[in-house]
């Protein structure tokens, strides 16, 4: 098991958000949390991340408990590298192209010539490799998407949490990244759990987490 909420409740001074919530994700799953704007979807994400702490219950991620740390203590930096995370918004560095990204992202005690097959490896899985040498802003918005996925996988992380990770994208390229996601994902990363409001996103092999 990845990870293990147990007996989550999230609650705001207006609201319960969750209330006794329990998941386990397991090597091999690819969850999809669908809900309206306001469910907790983003909440859950951050939750799992270390960033929000809930109001009561446990959550355990590779074995480690989140309670053990503070945020942004050592250990919470140690233990975010084991999570790939695409927020709603670009988190690929602008000040460096899409390969030196790559290349800074990974542990500094790989070599160097691995660090870079790896990651012109992952460039041609998510057919950037003619961007290599581009900045994020000079990509169109589906290139975008698939850099920002690249930075979150290029560390092959234990899981891989996925926000919104097709908004404002049309019926098209939201299906052609989802196409992509369940390209790579299987190879760099051991679960997804992704957050959207599409449902046309969901298949029979997703599992699914409705939230009102």
């Amino acid at each position: 098991m990845i990870v293990h909420l147990n007996n989550i409740t999230k609650t705001f001074p207006d609201r319960i958000l969750f209330e006794n919530f329990s998941l386990e994700i397991d090597t091999g799953d690819f969850w999809v949390v669908l809900g309206r704007s306001g469910s907790g979807k983003s909440t859950l994400l951050r939750m799992i991340l270390g960033f929000e702490r809930p109001t009561s219950g446990e959550i355990v991620v590779d074995g480690t408990s989140l309670t053990d740390f503070e945020i942004w203590s050592d250990n919470h930096e140690l233990y975010l590298k084991k999570i790939g995370y695409v927020s709603q918004h670009d988190i690929f560095p602008k000040e460096f192209d899409l390969l030196d990204a790559l290349l800074f992202s990974q542990d500094e005690e790989i070599a160097f010539e691995e660090r870079e097959n790896r990651a012109l490896s992952l460039l041609d899985e998510l057919q950037l490799s003619s961007y290599a040498n581009s900045f994020i802003t000079e990509l169109s918005g589906g290139e975008r998407r698939r850099a920002n996925l690249a930075i979150a996988l290029i560390k092959r992380p234990r899981i891989l949490l996925l926000d919104e990770p097709t908004s404002n994208l049309n019926y098209q390229l939201a299906h052609d990244i989802l196409e992509v996601i369940h390209n790579v994902t299987d190879k760099y990363s051991d679960a997804v759990v992704m957050v959207t409001h599409d449902e046309s996103l969901v298949s029979d092999s997703m599992k699914v987490i409705r939230l009102d």
